[in-house]
């Protein structure tokens, strides 16, 4: 076991990352902890569920907490608003008044910061002052989908932790075990077009349960290859009041229509050359609104924008 408390759910809940094991093991067992960690990968792989087992295992080393929720750890603070945009330095300045405040129950103090990426400058500017003069007693945990968004200086502080898919048979395996009422042909044809993510995979499955969204993409976009404007509209209309609908749908939409093209590479058959140009235009088009929703544009318009460039170019030509 790696440490007393949760040792093996650790070990579960990394399948396939064996590096990440061997790191782990040799950081407690060495007792060789860092004071800033950064886990770095694509959302859905289990990036916060690895943190809070490794906020546990630093914490409470040795101490028995009983099986205690990790929100009622009172020497761990979890930074994970789903519903915002951003992590403001205010944010950040609410920890640092804390920081140098000693454990009340364990070995030390640790602040997770969920999809880092949200962070602004000011925010991320404000976290590298706190650790300037690390207190011994304290250590941060950073998840993040997109290094991209984070300062390189407040990369070179920290020791990464990269988070990769596990084998697709792990995949399914977990899956199927989760799900025991969906096929497996379903399951797997979930996990070759989203690849081998269980959390994007678990995201999919819950998102239209009693439905299977990649036949809805694969129907849309025959759709929308065949110049359906009217069924297409009458689709897209339902998510005018849900924006984290509408988001999630492009980002599966755009993954079934990449492994599409990437199968018509293989098989030339399988699409037409103007099939190919539209769905790489649908792809940069999705890609295009889902900035303008990050950036704050209002919904009905984004979707107004997206509907209204769907058909624009590239018709199929009438025969």
């Amino acid at each position: 076991m790696l440490y007393k408390l949760r040792g093996q759910n650790l070990v579960k809940d990394i399948n396939d990352n064996e590096y990440i094991k061997k790191l782990i093991h040799s950081m407690i067992n060495k007792n060789r902890i860092p004071h800033f960690i950064i886990i770095s990968g694509q959302k859905g792989l289990g990036k916060l569920t690895l943190a809070k087992e490794l906020a546990v295992a630093v914490a409470y080393k040795d101490i028995d907490i009983n099986d205690r929720n990790i929100e009622n750890c009172v020497d761990i603070t979890i930074i994970n608003d789903i519903k915002k945009n951003n992590i403001l330095i205010d944010d950040i300045r609410k920890i640092k008044q804390s920081v140098n405040i000693a454990p009340c129950e364990g070995h030390m103090k640790v602040y997770i910061i969920s999809s880092a990426e949200k962070m602004t400058h000011q925010a991320q500017n404000a976290l590298l002052k706190s650790l300037e003069e690390p207190s011994e007693t304290t250590m941060f945990i950073l998840t993040v989908n997109n290094l991209n968004y984070l300062l390189p200086t407040l990369i070179s502080r920290s020791v990464m932790i990269y988070m990769n898919e596990m084998a697709k048979t792990s995949c399914i395996q977990i899956l199927s075990e989760k799900y025991p009422n969906e096929r497996y042909q379903k399951i797997e044809k979930y996990v070759d077009i989203l690849g081998c993510n269980v959390g994007l995979c678990q995201e999919v499955l819950q998102f239209t349960p009693n439905k299977d969204i990649l036949e809805i993409c694969e129907n849309i976009l025959s759709k929308i290859f065949n110049n359906n404007e009217y069924e297409v509209m009458k689709f897209i209309s339902q998510y005018e009041d849900d924006k984290d609908r509408f988001i999630f749908f492009l980002k599966i939409f755009k993954k079934y229509i990449i492994k599409i093209l990437n199968l018509s590479s293989i098989d030339t058959k399988t699409i037409s050359s103007y099939e190919l140009n539209k769905g790489v235009k649908i792809c940069d088009l999705i890609q295009q609104v889902e900035g303008y929703i990050s950036s704050n544009v209002g919904l009905k318009l984004s979707i107004a924008y997206f509907c209204s460039n769907l058909f624009n170019d590239y018709r199929k030509p009438k025969r």
